[in-house]
């Protein structure tokens, strides 16, 4: 009742809007009634006037119809919308919150929240059978229709027999919904979820590592490591010599720049660039030999 009865309060301003609506074609329906009922005594067709006013009202209770029904229509699938996004999110509804029931998954075991296509699929039985039920019968007593009556109490039937098809199951009684979907209500606490919730995810997350070990240990990976490895050293090496090239030319260029290495340079005298251009050791003076 919780689950049906919050969704229709939250979604009962489209009342206003139909209302409004409702208000803005009655003066319509009006103002064309009025302007017929003049042009008719102006020209004395007082047949024309029933007719018109007739079909004014006829028209207009066919809107009041298709706007009343368009809503209430609209409330159902609000109330579908607010039991999925309960269901995918927390697993439960408030109804359900209340009732310390929770809604899990039978495959894989006990997930703790149902996918996008089960809960589409639950809300379209539970939710939606039924509410399009109602909304028949409403709109069968408003157009007085036998037809749409009976298509309303056949909706409702079919609805009642699915919540009443009960079996035993390993989770508990499940409903024809709940086997369809694969999925099971269960008296569960909100800590009690939360745990399970809480191992749910330990047990993801250990798979999840061991994946990740296997794929590591896998030639490919190895592999790939001793690659990235030699290249990390061969960088690595060719790094160190550039260094080492630049330190060495520094540390000349700081010798050759100070005063001993000036002084050496100064007493060193560069040799002859070819030999003809020294006299032989023989004619050399003494002192030079």
């Amino acid at each position: 009742m919780i689950d049906w009865v919050l969704p229709w309060l939250i979604s009962s301003p489209l009342w206003f809007l139909t209302a409004n609506e409702l208000e803005s074609e009655a003066a319509e329906q009006t103002y064309k009634v009025a302007d017929a009922g003049f042009l008719s005594l102006l020209f004395g067709r007082w047949g024309a006037l029933g007719e018109t006013a007739g079909a004014a009202l006829a028209d207009y209770w066919g809107t009041v119809v298709l706007l009343a029904v368009g809503t209430m229509a609209a409330q159902v699938l609000f109330v579908a919308l607010y039991d999925m996004v309960f269901h995918i999110w927390f697993g439960r509804t408030p109804g359900k919150a209340v009732c310390a029931l929770t809604v899990v998954t039978t495959v894989p075991q006990g997930k703790p929240r149902l996918r996008l296509g089960q809960a589409f699929s639950r809300a379209t039985v539970v939710v939606i059978l039924p509410g399009l039920a109602w909304v028949t019968l409403f709109g069968a007593a408003l157009e007085l229709s036998p037809l749409l009556a009976l298509l309303g109490v056949t909706l409702l039937v079919l609805s009642l027999i699915e919540c009443l098809s009960l079996r035993a199951s390993d989770q508990g009684r499940t409903c024809w919904h709940d086997r369809r979907t694969r999925t099971a209500v269960i008296p569960r606490s909100r800590v009690a979820q939360l745990q399970q919730a809480k191992e749910f995810n330990r047990r993801a997350f250990e798979q999840s590592k061991s994946a990740a070990q296997q794929l590591w240990q896998a030639d490919p990976a190895q592999n790939a490591i001793q690659q990235a490895q030699f290249a990390a050293r061969r960088i690595r090496e060719s790094e160190m010599a550039r260094r080492t090239v630049r330190q060495s030319k520094n540390l000349t260029r700081q010798v050759r720049t100070s005063t001993w290495g000036q002084a050496i340079e100064g007493r060193i005298q560069p040799l002859p660039k070819n030999d003809s251009e020294s006299p032989p050791a023989s004619n050399r003076p003494p002192e030079d030999r």
